[in-house]
């Protein structure tokens, strides 16, 4: 393990950016690395364009017409990818699931949509259940739901919270799901019983972003104070808090080994941090502005931004 640290470490210390793109004339701020495709990543932004983009080796990033997936009615700020299905949110009461069917050579298809609808308020964010078959969604009207990815109906509702709900992961095991607050609580449920079982508090202001480590005894959160508090499920306390960010932080994720957080902030830098401890390892500058949302590629990071941009991060 500590061997592999380093190695992470090491790697992260010297990324820097590689290749930037526009990628929408309005801010882009939900993103998100699509399995099984090397170096694609699908974007949604303030135009309510769903996109998919690859990597190019000779034209940087680029992306065709025909992969454009979707357009919602409304702002997209967080979007989610899974096995060939991309998950879409936004400042409507729907989300939507789209089905990626591989076409002729390396193009899809064109997308088939299913809507998820039911929330009486925005939403927050958007995750897929590791099991594939079911999507969950948080919304301002404090609850939070889960979808059947086949039929787009309702098939939980659990309402905890005192305010708008927000931030969303769910635990690799998919027995646990983390749901976030305007009031900065994060609610720990257990979806085999539909109770509530973990309640932390410690950050001021709202909790916008939340992730379980791969290893699944530890829960990581950030939001309107910068901070990055690290919970231990096992002890039901915090383990440990850093300032991270001079504003809030919009998301954050645990890298695949667990080693590292990577965040994204308002404060127009990411940061990649040591998930033992919160230290600092990279800070990557390049977005003007805000940052609205940060991702781990196999080797790689990606990020979008207020300024409309699409940017890819590598280290040697």
């Amino acid at each position: 393990e500590e061997r592999s640290a380093r190695s992470e470490y090491e790697w992260a210390s010297q990324v820097g950016l590689e290749a930037s793109e526009v990628a929408g004339d309005r801010p882009v701020t939900g993103l998100a690395c699509l399995g099984g495709r090397d170096g694609a990543v699908v974007t949604g932004g303030w135009d309510g364009n769903v996109k998919l983009w690859e990597r190019d080796a000779e034209a940087g990033l680029k992306v065709k017409p025909s992969r454009t997936l979707g357009e919602e009615e409304e702002r997209v700020t967080c979007v989610r990818a899974m096995n060939g299905l991309v998950l879409a949110c936004g400042t409507g009461v729907a989300g939507s699931v789209y089905r990626c069917r591989a076409g002729d050579g390396d193009d899809f298809a064109p997308a088939e949509r299913v809507e998820l609808r039911g929330h009486k308020m925005r939403l927050g964010r958007a995750a897929f259940h590791p099991q594939g078959e079911y999507a969950l969604t948080t919304s301002h009207d404090r609850t939070m739901r889960m979808w059947s990815l086949s039929t787009g109906q309702e098939v939980l509702l659990q309402d905890g919270h005192f305010s708008a709900a927000h931030g969303l992961a769910v635990h690799k095991e998919g027995s646990l799901v983390c749901s976030t607050d305007f009031g900065g609580v994060s609610l720990i449920w257990d979806l085999r019983t539909g109770k509530k079982i973990q309640h932390f508090q410690g950050h001021s202001g709202r909790v916008l972003a939340c992730d379980f480590a791969p290893d699944g005894f530890s829960l990581a959160t950030g939001g309107d104070d910068g901070s990055v508090k690290i919970w231990d499920l096992r002890t039901k306390s915090m383990r440990s808090t850093a300032p991270a960010h001079r504003r809030l932080i919009s998301t954050l994720e645990y890298s695949a080994s667990g080693e590292s957080i990577l965040t994204a902030s308002y404060d127009g830098t990411m940061r990649v941090l040591s998930a033992r401890d919160s230290s600092k390892i990279r800070v990557l500058e390049g977005h003007d502005g805000r940052v609205c949302a940060g991702a781990w590629g196999e080797r790689e990071i990606w990020s979008v931004g207020g300024d409309g941009t699409l940017k890819l991060w590598r280290g040697n």
